[in-house]
């Protein structure tokens, strides 16, 4: 094996592990600050804090899905690259 291909995979692999363990942790701030916005428009005007609950939701999908696709990916390529006699 190529000294090229296995420091790929090495990199590959810790921007598969690094990435998320920083992204989430920021995501979460995000929407701490964002829930603590929903509830003090709560107080004033239900449906108007509902309305922001929903596009709040719809946010967090959104961001959590990259994140946890990429390093599902990483993970998969990486497992189907070490296993012998397998064509890359």
């Amino acid at each position: 094996i190529p000294s090229s291909l296995s420091e790929s995979n090495v990199i590959i692999f810790i921007n598969s592990v690094l990435t998320p363990s920083i992204e989430i942790p920021k995501m979460l701030m995000k929407n701490v600050l964002v829930i603590m916005g929903i509830v003090k428009v709560m107080k004033y005007n239900t449906i108007v804090a509902l309305m922001f609950a929903a596009d709040f939701f719809v946010l967090i999908v959104v961001n959590a899905v990259p994140i946890v696709g990429s390093a599902g990916l990483s993970v998969f390529y990486e497992r189907s690259w070490r296993r012998p006699g397998m064509q890359v």
